[in-house]
Parts: C-alpha cells; sequence; structure tokens
C-alpha cells in the first residue's frame, strides 16, 4: 500500500492516469457539466475534446487507468451529480482576517476595525462569487468542482498569499491625496430618461496643488492598501478545494487497493494559521475601542550574568 495525501492523490489521477482513457466525451461530456471544454472552446475557438474524467487524453499513451484512479473519479462524479459538498458557514471576516491583524498591529485597533469595515464587502462579493445558497438553504460551490481540483492539481493550488497591508489615505499616481464628498445623484430613470430614483453616492474631489482640501465637507478616501480582490476571490476558491479534497477522500475511504490515504494536516485557510491564529480577528471582534492591553515587549538587560 502506497500511503499517500489526497491532494497528491488527486494529482496523480490528473497527469498519470485518468489521460489514458481515451474515449473523449465530446463538447458536451466529461465529469459535472462539460463546462471545461465549452471555455476552451471559447478561449481558443477550437473544440478541445476531454475525456469522461474531465482531461484531455494522451491518444499516445499505453496501459489502462488504474483501478484506484477508476474509484477517484467516480467519487467525484457522484460528488458533483449531488451539487457537491455542503459547505459549513463561512464568515466572510475569516477571508481578510491576516490583514485585519497587520493593520491592527502596526496601526492600532482602531484603524483594524476601519479597515475590516472597508474590507467587508468586498468580502462578502468575493465570497458570493464562489458560493451560491440551494433551495434548501445550504451553502454549496457555484464552481464545478470537477475542473476546480483537476485545474489545481494541474497549476496549483489556488493563491492566496496578499502582500502586507496598511490603512490609510489614499493616493493619486502623482502623489497627491485623494478626498471624497457624498453628493446626490440620480440612480435611477424612467423610459423617458427622467430621473425617477436619487441617492447619496461617493465623488472624488478635484485634485488641487498639494492635495489641499477646499471644500468643508470632505473626506479623505481611505482604503486597504495593497488590496486585490481576486486574491480574496481565490482565497474563497481555496476553501472550497479543501473541503472537495475532504469529501473526495471521505467518499474514497476503503475502497482503495494500492493506495493508503493519509490526512496531510493542511488548513483550509492558511492565511490564518501560525503564531497570528490567537490574535487574527481579536481586533475584528473587539466591540469597542476599549481593547485588551497588549502585552509590553520584553526588555533586553544591559547587564550580563547574574
Amino acid at each position: 500500500m502506497i500511503a499517500v495525501s489526497i491532494e497528491k492523490l488527486v494529482r496523480w489521477c490528473v497527469v498519470d492516469e485518468w489521460p489514458k482513457e481515451r474515449e473523449t466525451a465530446g463538447l458536451g461530456g466529461g465529469m459535472g457539466s462539460g463546462w471545461g471544454a465549452t471555455e476552451s472552446y471559447v478561449k481558443l475557438l477550437t473544440v478541445i475534446d476531454e475525456n469522461r474524467y474531465g482531461v484531455v487524453p494522451d491518444v499516445g499513451g499505453a496501459g489502462d487507468v488504474h483501478p484506484d484512479a477508476v474509484v477517484v473519479g467516480e467519487a467525484l462524479q457522484r460528488l458533483c451529480a449531488d451539487g457537491g459538498p455542503v459547505l459549513a458557514e463561512i464568515d466572510p471576516a475569516w477571508l481578510v482576517g491576516d490583514l485585519v491583524w497587520r493593520v491592527g498591529e502596526r496601526q492600532g485597533d482602531e484603524a483594524g476595525r476601519e479597515a475590516l469595515a472597508w474590507m467587508m464587502p468586498r468580502a462578502i462579493e468575493a465570497l458570493g462569487r464562489v458560493v451560491a445558497i440551494d433551495a434548501a438553504g445550504a451553502r454549496r460551490a457555484k464552481l464545478p468542482l470537477d475542473a476546480l481540483l483537476v485545474r489545481s492539481a494541474l497549476l496549483g493550488a489556488p493563491e492566496w498569499r496578499m502582500a502586507a497591508a496598511t490603512w490609510g489615505q489614499v493616493k493619486r499616481p502623482n502623489g497627491t491625496l485623494v478626498w471624497r464628498r457624498k453628493a446626490r445623484r440620480a440612480v435611477d430613470w424612467n423610459e423617458e430618461g427622467e430621473a425617477i430614483r436619487w441617492a447619496d453616492v461617493e465623488v472624488d474631489v478635484p485634485p488641487t496643488p498639494g492635495g489641499r482640501r477646499r471644500i468643508a465637507d470632505a473626506y479623505p478616501a481611505m482604503a486597504v492598501m495593497p488590496f486585490d480582490d481576486d486574491t480574496v476571490v481565490d482565497r474563497a476558491r481555496h476553501v472550497l478545494w479543501r473541503t472537495a479534497l475532504r469529501a473526495l477522500a471521505a467518499a474514497v475511504a476503503g475502497q482503495l487497493a494500492d493506495h493508503a490515504l493519509i490526512d496531510d494536516g493542511a488548513a483550509s485557510m492558511p492565511w490564518l494559521g501560525g503564531g497570528r491564529a490567537g490574535r487574527v480577528l481579536l481586533v475584528a471582534l473587539s466591540p469597542s475601542p476599549d481593547t485588551p492591553p497588549r502585552r509590553a515587549a520584553k526588555r533586553r538587560s544591559g547587564h550580563g550574568g547574574s
């Protein structure tokens, strides 16, 4: 028996075994919805035939698909047919918790709370691009799980790393500060083109020499910098990817002939791990500015020995 993690087992299936299935499924076939072939056609304007495992067959290869790879493929097909695993409650704040921690550590808890308030709508939107709530109220993946697992096996796990973040006033490319104000604007019109609904929206105040504020009700445009919305979406995909791998591992448990699954201990949200885990959302969860005092740094003694 070969001891292997579910991630490595799937990679072995995708790279070495599933391409041995030389019979193609056509544009509408393959695992799941066949979206992978459709997407390939849209991008390349040609049909990329995939086999029933959702990968391109190796027409020059030799041998049959290993029985364990067949078991994994069939289990994944059933998982996709059932709508994928039900996802546990995911707090959008978890997708940006490490950024909150960094801001809080560098700039104080109040800045951390303001940064979280700015990031939360973006985290909610990112989660909504990956997860949907079905008719029964369960959270399920919007993405085809087979395509996600195949892509991750070939290209690596969804990226989740983000640069160190700070909370500060936005600057234009020329270095001047950005100021904003509330303005009444039409947001809906009737068939004749007449405004029928108005709302207060944020607008940029025209720049002035040196970035000085000229309008009394203007306020600084604040943001977490740098901030990559696409990476937050990839973090949501990372959680989904790990959930799918665990569901697949449970589905094939006890059915493999030559492989024994082991737990690799990989975290669903590695950006919340390490030494930051205990404090990562302390700033976010503090109900008031009166947060617990931080421990003072240990003083180094200037005397040698005792």
